[in-house]
């Protein structure tokens, strides 16, 4: 079977054939990006942040998922190399059930959370920012352990606007799910005790 090689192009599809136990992967513009492993302090605010939200949408019909549930934001219907994406965000939530096909969401979430590390910042902040917006994301946070804060993005008019930064004394709410507020200090708790 070919391998997949980090210096060439391929669509969705082509890189969806790939058996890919060598590591994990996102493709971004068509290129395959090698992710690095998560620290225990990253995984530790993933794990709160899945559980607070867990409990707030409960009983509704949206699901909450982890890093392994790949998003396709632009769908299977791509037309052109910066659409050839194929992203593995840290905590995704999915209220349209229909998106979900052969265990992939083909479409954008209603909500997505990307934990920065220092090997995804640039990505984080930058690209999948740029990337969750066009695709139509309604809600966009980025955790930023380092600095102990969330910023929350919301689609406005096509366009994500930052509503607003929670810090450790703040409580965070979200704007498109009403349900959800907690803690920021919560989040960050067992973070701290691997830093």
């Amino acid at each position: 079977m070919e391998r997949l090689n980090v210096n060439q192009r391929y669509t969705v599809e082509e890189f969806l054939k790939f058996d890919l136990k060598e590591g994990r992967y996102e493709l971004h513009e068509g290129f395959p990006i090698l992710m690095s492993p998560a620290s225990a302090g990253h995984e530790a605010i993933v794990a709160s942040i899945i559980g607070e939200l867990s409990l707030a949408l409960k009983g509704s019909q949206c699901t909450v998922f982890g890093s392994n549930l790949a998003v396709i934001p632009f769908g299977s219907e791509v037309k052109s190399w910066e659409k050839e994406k194929f992203f593995l965000p840290d905590i995704s939530v999915l209220c349209d059930h229909k998106k979900i096909q052969q265990g992939k969401c083909y479409g954008a979430p209603d909500l997505v959370v990307e934990v920065l590390s220092p090997s995804t910042s640039r990505t984080d902040l930058v690209t999948k920012l740029n990337d969750y917006e066009r695709a139509g994301v309604r809600e966009y946070w980025i955790v930023d352990p380092s600095n102990q804060f969330i910023a929350k993005y919301v689609l406005t008019h096509y366009s994500f606007v930052r509503e607003d930064v929670f810090d450790m004394e703040s409580d965070f709410s979200s704007t498109i799910f009403s349900e959800i507020r907690f803690a920021v200090n919560d989040i960050f708790h067992f973070y701290n005790n691997f830093n």
